[in-house]
């Protein structure tokens, strides 16, 4: 099969993995978009799941803006992502007037928006030592690097 035949089952599955936000369907015949089920950390010590779901209506004509609270609560609104409070972006999907038009990820790799008391690692220098949480930091760091084959 010709690769300009699959252009538009790729396009409907751009987005991959945890938290993903992708149409129902491919192509878009709704105003229905679904996430996929993920984890996040919504405080340096708390990790929170989130169990998908397969379908979540967007308002028509709009740009609805896709998001998770502290609690792993999904919010859906026309009006943007929050300010001051704690959030996880998923997605910006914008829609025509029966269908998803487009859907732009804002997932952040490794990272949630206006987190509380985020540990940092400190400036270290030759022969200095690393607190236990900034080992933890740099250990977690190196499992994602291998996770993804770049370690070696």
């Amino acid at each position: 099969m010709p690769v300009a035949a699959n252009w538009t089952a790729l396009d409907g599955i751009n987005a991959v993995g945890a938290l993903a936000v992708t149409t129902t369907e491919v192509p878009s015949a709704s105003l229905d978009v679904a996430i996929a089920a993920g984890n996040f950390r919504s405080t340096w010590s708390s990790v929170v799941s989130y169990a998908g779901i397969a379908s979540q209506a967007m308002t028509a004509s709009q740009t609805n803006y896709l998001y998770l609270d502290a609690t792993g609560t999904l919010v859906v609104n026309t009006t943007g992502f929050p300010s001051g409070s704690f959030y996880v972006p998923l997605a910006i999907v914008a829609t025509g007037s029966s269908t998803v038009t487009s859907i732009t990820d804002q997932r952040i790799v490794c990272g949630a928006v206006n987190v509380q008391s985020q540990p940092t690692m400190g400036a270290a220098t030759a022969g200095a030592s690393y607190t236990s949480v900034e080992e933890g930091m740099l250990n977690t760091l190196w499992s994602v690097v291998r996770s993804l084959g770049l370690g070696t």
